[in-house]
């Protein structure tokens, strides 16, 4: 079944939030069943830390996220491209991976 929603986080080094972002993000979306199903998708945009393996770690307990590795950074707008590209969802909001945006807002954007 095709998506409802696309919730795109692009990263860059965000080992230190990531985690919980995405977990924040999934237990939102789990408690608001008009935007199930849904996918996660992490940019991920040539992380140096562990950023990666974080999001690897998630997809393992939610299958609804997937990554998504440039080699190289392309940079903030690039990464948003790719997600557009890659993205499932009739709609998609664009998150940062800093936990800065919430889903809060989600109902506002559509």
């Amino acid at each position: 079944m095709k998506p409802v929603v696309t919730i795109v986080f692009p990263t860059l080094n965000e080992e230190a939030v990531l985690g919980r972002t995405l977990e924040d993000a999934v237990h939102w979306l789990s408690q608001h069943p008009a935007y199930q199903p849904y996918e996660m998708l992490v940019i991920d945009n040539a992380s140096t830390d562990k950023t990666p393996n974080i999001v690897q770690s998630v997809m393992h307990k939610h299958p609804e996220v997937r990554l998504i590795r440039h080699a190289t950074n392309l940079g903030y707008a690039a990464s948003n491209m790719t997600a557009f590209r890659e993205a499932q969802g009739e709609v998609v909001a664009v998150l940062d991976g800093d936990g800065q945006l919430t889903l809060e807002d989600l109902p506002a954007m559509h």
